[in-house]
């Protein structure tokens, strides 16, 4: 099945059985909503040259691990799971292994990239074999 974002910020989403994701964000759209992964693991994720979540505004993503993912981006500003948050956005308790990600520039990162303005909270978060280039 496919994950499609809206901007309903009254609305959870979760991870359950989701054999493939479709993100259809833009560079315009700022992920609001709550994120649950139920403990689940996405593996095998080609992403691109964007995050799993392009941009975030006070949207809560939590408890999902990301196992081989990877993601080559020659722009600035992007993350793995998060690449642009703002507002309170909140990440806890995800974790990244055995992945890599390519980047051109310094300011990319893994679990988030760039964060703008206050209150964005990352929590309990793990890296484990990543390979960052």
């Amino acid at each position: 099945g496919n994950l499609n974002y809206n901007n309903d910020k009254s609305k959870m989403y979760t991870f359950a059985g989701i054999g493939e994701i479709s993100s259809t964000a833009s560079e315009n759209f700022r992920f609001a909503g709550k994120f649950y992964g139920c403990n689940n693991t996405i593996s095998n994720l080609s992403l691109g040259a964007k995050g799993l979540f392009v941009q975030t505004e006070g949207a809560t993503i939590q408890d999902l691990v990301l196992d081989n993912a990877s993601m080559t981006s020659s722009t600035q500003n992007r993350g793995l799971v998060v690449s642009k948050a703002y507002g309170k956005t909140v990440i806890e308790n995800v974790t990244v292994k055995n992945s890599t990600a390519t980047f051109k520039h310094d300011t990319n990162g893994i679990i988030i990239a760039y964060c703008a303005g206050e209150g964005t909270k990352i929590t309990n978060c793990r890296l484990e074999v990543v390979t960052m280039n």
